[in-house]
């Protein structure tokens, strides 16, 4: 469980102890990590994943999917996430019992922190490859950011300073 400490700081389980629930949450975010690790070596260029459910309940029914390339819309930017909050939000969500009706099959994830790698019509252009997070409050059915790739509107982006990494990033968010 000692590894689990390290996770649990990149925002993924619960900082106040580490059940077997939240442990099969780690194993995936481990998983999630080790393929993101791989892409950034360029070793292979295959679909970004992202951990989502297909019915209410708990992290037993979290799993991973490979995302359909996407480009972002009109005032959007896409992001490739380096980090992710996880917290109650997002355990209510899942379980089904957070304010917003989830539309199933349903991504999760309402904070996240990465580099723009594209941006939509209307989108400065110079966005890209700036580091940033974004702040809380769009839908997690139409912006989720549990996943490699995410895509979210320019408006609720906040500058990520250089000197923080991407995990302090996220948690001053």
């Amino acid at each position: 469980m000692a590894n689990a400490r390290k996770q649990v700081a990149a925002g993924c389980g619960s900082p106040s102890r580490v059940t077997e629930a939240s442990w099969n949450l780690l194993k995936i975010c481990t998983a999630l990590q080790a393929h993101r690790i791989s892409i950034s070596r360029g070793e292979v260029r295959i679909l970004p994943k992202a951990i989502r459910f297909n019915q209410l309940s708990g992290p037993e029914v979290l799993h991973m999917e490979d995302l359909p390339e996407h480009q972002p819309g009109r005032g959007e930017v896409l992001l490739k996430v380096e980090a992710v909050g996880f917290n109650r939000a997002e355990s209510m969500y899942y379980h089904g019992f957070y304010m917003e009706k989830v539309n199933l099959p349903s991504g999760f994830g309402y904070e996240a922190v990465g580099k723009v790698i594209a941006v939509g019509p209307e989108v400065d252009p110079a966005l890209v490859g700036k580091r940033f997070g974004n702040i809380p409050g769009v839908s997690m059915n139409q912006y989720p950011v549990l996943a490699e790739e995410a895509v979210v509107p320019a408006s609720v982006l906040a500058a990520v300073p250089g000197s923080l990494s991407a995990v302090d990033g996220q948690l001053s968010g």
